[in-house]
This record gives C-alpha cells, structure tokens and sequence, in this order.
C-alpha cells in the first residue's frame, strides 16, 4: 500500500502541473470526462484512491490524516454517479468562467495534498521502538 500511496501522491502533483503550467489543457481534459463512462471513470478513481488511503493509512506517517483523506475520497466516489452528467456540466461549466486564476489555486491545493500524501507514505511510522 506505500507503494500505491506514493503513485497516488506523485500522481496528484502531476495533474496539479499541468493544471498550474498549462489550464487549459487540464480544462479540456476535465471536460473530456463530463460522460456518463467518464463519470464512472472518475468514481472508480476516488473509490480506489479511498480504498488504497484508509487500507494504508496505519503504515503511514500521519494515519489519522490519511485516513479522513481516504473517507473523504471514498465518499466522493460513491457519490459522483449520483451527481449526473447534467450537474456536472452545470458545476464545471460555473468554474470554468472564474478563468484560469481560480484553476491555477485549486491545482496548487490538489499539490499540496499531494505533497502531504508523500509525505505520510515515504517514511517509516514512528513508533515507541524506532524513535
């Protein structure tokens, strides 16, 4: 599960990248997804991000950070394929006029978690025997 939580870290900072160097490419990818089978896509990715986060967490350096970060993915997932397409649409249409400022701030937070999930993955847990 480390090795997964740091693809999942290394993963979020590089979409962050793109996003942060290159908006629009990242908008047009988002906007590529806005499917019924891009939403499910998006769903199973959460799922599993969740999943991989919780099951790994008490490895990791900061457990109970990984996993409220797990719940939260997790949740997102199950819920994304309720949203709709439609929704969807309305939401990524609604962000996507703040121009790409606004794009710019929240791929640098998605960096920032990822950074943290690196972090809480790359190392050893502390424990009582080991310092």
């Amino acid at each position: 599960m480390r090795v997964l939580g740091l693809a999942i870290g290394i993963l979020m900072i590089c979409l962050g990248a793109v996003g942060l160097f290159a908006p629009g490419v990242f908008v047009a990818g988002a906007e590529y997804m806005l499917t019924t089978n891009g939403l499910y896509l998006i769903a199973t990715i959460r799922v599993l991000i969740g999943v991989v986060l919780l099951l790994g967490a008490s490895a990791s350096r900061l457990p109970k950070i990984m996993r409220v970060f797990g719940a939260i993915a997790l949740i997102s997932g199950i819920s994304t394929p309720f949203i709709g397409v439609e929704r969807a649409q309305a939401v990524f249409t609604w962000a996507s006029g703040f121009g790409a400022a606004i794009i710019r701030v929240w791929v640098v937070v998605a960096m920032a978690l990822g950074g943290i999930i690196i972090f809480a993955f790359a190392g050893r847990r502390r424990t009582s025997e080991n310092g």
